[in-house]
């Protein structure tokens, strides 16, 4: 075992404290920077992606989840104006069949990237 892994494995709480300070570091002055607004949500999905996970790869892994559970939840929620309004029942169907579709596959590999489909959609 290299230096460097010794070093990492010793003080990872830290590097991980260090890596969640220059990401937050970096959101907030991007945000406030260009003046975005609602810049406060990426400070959220910074938290929610890195939140447990004190190694690169597990991060890299849920950001990427989190991307194609959005598109997908989006896509899908989006999809439901396609229904004329007088089908409004229709709307609630296919709501409620999405939302427990993404649900059920919270339990499988991808589970991160469903339970963010299903909060999309809603």
């Amino acid at each position: 075992m290299n230096y460097y892994e010794r070093f990492a494995i010793r003080y990872y709480r830290f590097l991980y404290i260090l890596r969640v300070f220059v990401t937050f570091s970096l959101i907030l002055s991007i945000t406030r920077i260009f003046d975005i607004p609602y810049g406060t949500w990426a400070l959220i999905t910074a938290v929610t992606v890195m939140g447990s996970m004190p190694f690169i790869g597990g991060v890299l892994s849920k950001a990427k989840q989190r991307i194609w559970g959005t598109m997908l939840g989006a896509l899908l929620g989006l999809s439901l104006y396609l229904i004329p309004v007088q089908f409004s029942w229709m709307h609630h169907f296919m709501f409620l069949a999405f939302i427990l579709a993404a649900m059920y596959y919270t339990q499988e590999k991808y589970s991160y990237a469903a339970l963010v489909t299903a909060i999309t959609i809603a």
